[in-house]
């Protein structure tokens, strides 16, 4: 049985602003993001069965995999609204397109400089978050900027709760390793 306009509207209303924060948390573009969750909503309206139970569970679901195969056929993670950030394989890039990468700014140690200490670290800890598989930054997204339990993430992203710890200590131990090559890397480029 299909949801009604009402109940459409209600899921609509309760949670179009958290799975666009969630979906922008995946794919860092506000347009895309608005696009996947309008599609998520189509999917509710046409391939959802009701149940007594809360949709939102199914929605994360759907915004999720829509997001990854966007990503899948981009080829590419975009961190930011800058494409420099992109960590594309240069092989995959058309003639051109890095030097057009790059206009957005020199190098990342230019940013570095424009940044007080606090700023700087958290550009670091964003290249090295941008550095995470997708789905790891989507669990530590949940976990640490939403706030979410462990059996919340489980159910929004269709997992068990077992599964969501070990990812989030698998991106814990990468991050950690991502953060050290990032800083190594920006003090090779100042020496």
């Amino acid at each position: 049985m299909k949801l009604t306009t009402k109940e459409v509207e209600e899921a609509y209303e309760k949670n179009y602003a958290s799975l666009r924060k969630f979906v922008y948390s995946i794919l860092k573009d506000s347009d895309r993001s608005h696009e996947v969750v309008q599609e998520t909503f189509v999917r509710l309206m046409t391939k959802y069965t009701a149940t007594s139970e809360d949709p939102a569970p199914w929605l994360f679901a759907v915004s999720r995999n829509i997001s990854f195969k966007i990503i899948k056929k981009d080829k590419r993670l975009l961190f930011g609204e800058c494409f420099a950030y992109s960590f594309v394989d240069e092989a995959d890039m058309p003639p051109g397109a890095l030097a057009q990468a790059y206009e957005c700014y020199n190098s990342p140690l230019d940013l570095l400089v424009e940044k007080d200490e606090a700023g700087r670290v958290e550009f670091l800890m964003g290249e090295a978050m941008s550095m995470l598989p997708v789905k790891l930054k989507a669990v530590m997204y949940l976990r640490y900027f939403c706030n979410m339990s462990y059996i919340e993430i489980a159910k929004k992203l269709r997992t068990t709760h077992g599964n969501v710890g070990v990812m989030i200590n698998v991106a814990k131990k990468k991050l950690r390793k991502n953060y050290n090559t990032v800083t190594l890397s920006i003090k090779c480029q100042t020496e």
